[in-house]
């Protein structure tokens, strides 16, 4: 399935062998007779004896070819959203404590002033989703590798561009957050008409995000990371950002240090945004069941068919956390 993969000394032996060959030597393990045995009668028989280690080889090898396409397929949004882990199914609230309370002055021997700690609260929740596809008697006589190898990178594409589309769709559709307001809105002091990235409109976003204070009103280190733009922007982008040889001060480059996200799941070519980086504020996150990281591979043959199936699982969320470290322009 992949001619650039380097055999390993004890694999060398079987790089030649046709699939149903593979089986004879799998069935030959468990026991049985495997002379005189046709290709179909090896898959037939496949099925009754050798279940697990058939499914295991053929599963390994569509999951390797998966994750390759998978982790292939272009993202313009994922660095700038968070990735996480869930144990379970049930709903995941995540608080944001506010800072402790400002400190007061004490008098000799008075009491301490109480303070409060503000605290606000999102949720995000694991769904899951899959499909099914069959690998034919037809394909296992004619042993067409190539045909399994091409399901297992279209599939691996479609669970990777599944996942960019939710977090698109979480991006754009604004949606309420625990304090009752939608992420962008003119509330949470992050969001401005449309205008065309410039150093004017970059700055005025910059502005906005330094401005932002945590629940209990502290100021906090909200500095944009990257600069998120639909492909109508993207030669803007590319012009703001790149880093200028400077012969006088007011040539300098002030966002050079901004990294340039081109997303073009966006429909809407008047809306750009900024990002502060995931690792040091919440904001958008996506999230996995824990230990299942992507989408998972399972095969067994079908009795009622003349086929193995190969299933892809995900288990995914996305949702937004905090509003704070994003901004939108338009």
């Amino acid at each position: 399935m992949n001619p650039a993969h380097e055999l390993s000394a004890p694999a060398r032996q079987y790089a030649n062998m046709r699939l149903p060959d593979v089986v004879r030597e799998v069935m030959k393990r468990h026991g049985q007779t495997v002379q005189g045995v046709s290709d179909a009668q090896v898959f037939t028989r496949a099925g009754s004896m050798v279940t697990g280690d058939l499914a295991g080889i053929l599963g390994d090898s569509a999951g390797r070819s998966l994750r390759t396409a998978y982790d292939a397929a272009p993202s313009g949004l994922r660095p700038a959203a968070r990735q996480t882990q869930y144990p379970n199914f049930k709903v995941q609230t995540k608080y944001m404590l506010g800072d402790a309370p400002a400190l007061r002055r004490v008098l000799e021997g008075g009491e301490y002033p109480m303070g409060s700690v503000a605290e606000s609260a999102n949720t995000n929740t694991l769904q899951t989703f899959g499909s099914m596809i069959p690998y034919t008697r037809q394909m296992w006589i004619n042993d067409d590798l190539n045909a399994l190898a091409d399901f297992s990178r279209r599939m691996g594409i479609a669970a990777r561009e599944f996942e960019n589309s939710q977090l698109v769709t979480a991006l754009t559709s604004n949606p309420i957050m625990g304090d009752g307001l939608a992420v962008f809105v003119a509330g949470h002091g992050n969001l401005d008409a449309a205008s065309a990235p410039s150093v004017t409109s970059l700055n005025a976003g910059r502005v906005r995000m330094r401005k932002q204070t945590s629940a209990n009103g502290m100021p906090i280190n909200a500095a944009p990371r990257y600069l998120i733009v639909p492909p109508e922007y993207e030669t803007i982008g590319e012009q703001l950002l790149t880093t200028l040889n400077a012969t006088a001060v007011n040539d300098v480059n002030p966002f050079a240090k901004l990294s340039l996200l081109v997303e073009p799941r966006l429909t809407n070519a008047t809306q750009w945004y900024l990002a502060a980086d995931p690792a040091n504020i919440d904001g958008l996150e996506y999230a996995y069941l824990e230990g299942a990281p992507g989408p998972q591979v399972e095969t067994t043959v079908a009795f009622e068919v003349d086929a193995m199936m190969i299933k892809v699982r995900l288990d995914f969320g996305a949702a937004w956390i905090d509003h704070r470290g994003w901004y939108r322009n338009g």
